[in-house]
């Protein structure tokens, strides 16, 4: 007797397994599905309630979250965009200084072989070199 009762209960719990394994998740209007059973729920009851209330909070933190991972993201991108203007400020001063004084050192050395070309050369045109 005790072994029939516990083929039944075993077949039982199989049968239960399969069957809930088979269940749709969708569920009517005014049901909600019982993520421990699988069964459909009424909303208004102490169970759908728990279960409503449960997707309400975690659709909240899920906006929470997002909004303050949108918030840092921008954040940490303002202030590397800051650091790299910066960088890139120094960069091109950097560049524009060294540009004049090879300028001015360019412009100096003409002068310098202007001068010693009318010095050695009087009456003669200056070379285009020299424009």
């Amino acid at each position: 007797m005790n072994q029939l009762k516990k083929n039944v209960t075993s077949l039982c719990t199989i049968f239960n397994k399969i069957k809930y394994k088979n269940m749709s998740t969708s569920c009517p209007r005014g049901k909600v599905t019982n993520p421990k059973s699988k069964r459909c729920v009424k909303k208004t009851g102490r169970i759908g309630k728990t279960i409503m209330s449960r997707k309400k909070t975690a659709k909240k933190t899920a906006k929470t979250t997002a909004k303050k991972t949108a918030k840092t993201t921008a954040k940490t991108a303002k202030k590397t965009v800051k650091k790299t203007a910066k960088k890139t400020v120094k960069k091109t001063a950097k560049k524009t200084a060294k540009k004049t004084a090879q300028t001015r050192e360019r412009s100096a050395d003409i002068a310098r072989a202007k001068r010693i070309w009318k010095k050695w050369n009087p009456g003669k045109k200056l070379p285009r070199w020299a424009d």
